[in-house]
This record gives structure tokens, sequence and C-alpha cells, in this order.
């Protein structure tokens, strides 16, 4: 029998009425346990926590990055069949694309550029508006034994202490009308596709999909129900955009 591949993840706080499937937060995360059950290939997850994610990787031999304050983050496969451990989700999506070629792609003919195209517009919009607004909620689950550690990790990222990341008043205001502005574009370029498409790309789910939703389903286990952030997305399209949110949820 086929050993699983490993997916290693960084957990965080559940709140009351939430089961370990609302643990796994991150929009990397997402898009590799999300392209794992696209393929059809069996994995499982291991909790690292945020403190310890350099000492247990460095063990699987993975190349730390050459680039950036972390030089070991999540998400790290371990490949059991190729005895592989490769870093960072589009190397492994890579990985997975080359190791399975027999398995569902992320990238439907002739759709790469387009998708470079969507990823290069729609990602940096989506997170100068929801980092200002969300940073904070997200450190308030954050595992306490690793809140020193994440609080220096993010204001290395920042430049500034993660208080003076979050927006207020009128500021927040503006982040939440331009994340609006966001949704709605997506889904004028969905409407594209025809009438009841559910993908970016159609009628499958692509690469393109995995970056988009990683960051709304990030919102909704970290931001709550109540979240300004999600009582955006519910307004968006008469609720299709929220129905996008809730389905691609389920693909990790």
């Amino acid at each position: 029998m086929t050993e699983p591949i490993v997916l290693y993840d960084i957990p965080r706080i559940l709140r009351d009425g939430e089961t370990e499937a609302d643990m796994s937060w991150s929009p990397n995360v997402y898009k590799t346990s999300a392209a794992l059950n696209i393929k059809g290939l069996p994995f499982k997850r291991v909790w690292v926590d945020f403190k310890d994610v350099a000492g247990v990787l460095s063990k699987l031999g993975v190349p730390p990055h050459k680039t950036g304050n972390l030089q070991y983050t999540c998400p790290t496969i371990y490949d059991p069949a190729t005895k592989r451990a490769i870093m960072d989700s589009q190397e492994i999506l890579t990985y997975l694309e080359e190791q399975y070629p027999e398995k569902p792609s992320l990238f439907p003919a002739h759709t790469r550029a387009l998708q470079v195209a969507f990823i290069d517009n729609i990602l940096p919009r989506l997170l100068m508006n929801v980092a200002p607004t969300l940073t904070l909620d997200l450190y308030g689950l954050v595992i306490e034994e690793s809140r020193p550690y994440f609080r220096e990790a993010r204001a290395r990222d920042f430049g500034i202490p993660i208080e003076q990341v979050m927006s207020h008043g009128d500021a927040r205001a503006k982040n939440l009308s331009a994340f609006q502005s966001v949704l709605e574009d997506v889904l004028k370029w969905m409407a594209a596709n025809g009438e009841g498409a559910p993908y970016v790309t159609g009628d499958v789910p692509s690469n393109a999909d995995l970056y988009f939703a990683g960051v709304l389903v990030f919102i909704k286990r970290i931001g709550g129900k109540d979240h300004d952030l999600i009582k955006v997305i519910s307004t968006v399209g008469n609720g299709r955009m929220l129905k996008y949110v809730e389905d691609t949820e389920r693909l990790a």
C-alpha cells in the first residue's frame, strides 16, 4: 500500500464549535492541500507550531529559502514515494504536476498565461486590503507559546509593529471598499466563462482558483462569520461570492 504524502501545517486556536478541519488557516497551505485533493493524492497532515517550524523542517533535509525573512515555512511536503521534501506552495505544485502527470492538472490547456495574469492582478490587491483588517485577528488565534515568534516575524515582514498594520475608521472603510471592488472584478471575469461556471477558468478548479480562494478561506477561518470582510463577501453577487468560498473551502 502506498504511503501517503506528509503535509506539514501550522495550527491555530479553535473557537467554540470549531473542529480540527478548521484548524488549518494558511492560504499557502490551502493551495497545497487543495491541489493534493484535486489530484487524488492521499496525504496526512502533521501539525507544527510556528516556533518549531525551522527545527522540524531542517531535519527533513529540505533546502532553506534563499531569500525572505524566514528560512523555513509551511507548507512543506514529504513524498515517501520519491523520498523528497519540497517547501513552498508553488514549488510543491510544480513538483506534483511533474511527478504525477497522469493526475488532473491545475493548468487546463492554454490557460497558464491567463492564470499568471489573473494572479498578478488580483493577489496584491487582495492582500493589501486584507492585511490591515485581519492581522490582529490572526494574532489572537496563534498558539500562545508562538505569539512572540509570530509578532517578531510579522514586524519584520511589515516593517512596523502589527498593531500599526491595522486600519481604523476611514482607512478601514477604504480597505473594505477596495476589497469589494476586487471581488466584483473577479465575478465579472468568471461570468465570461458562461453562466454557472463555478471556477476562474471554467468548470474545473485551477491554480488561479487556489490563489484566490486561499485568501478568502483564510478570511473565513480567521475572521469568523461576523467579520467585516465576510460581510462584504456575503453581499457581492447576491451571494455568489459566498457560495464560491464555501465550495472552494471543501476542496482542501
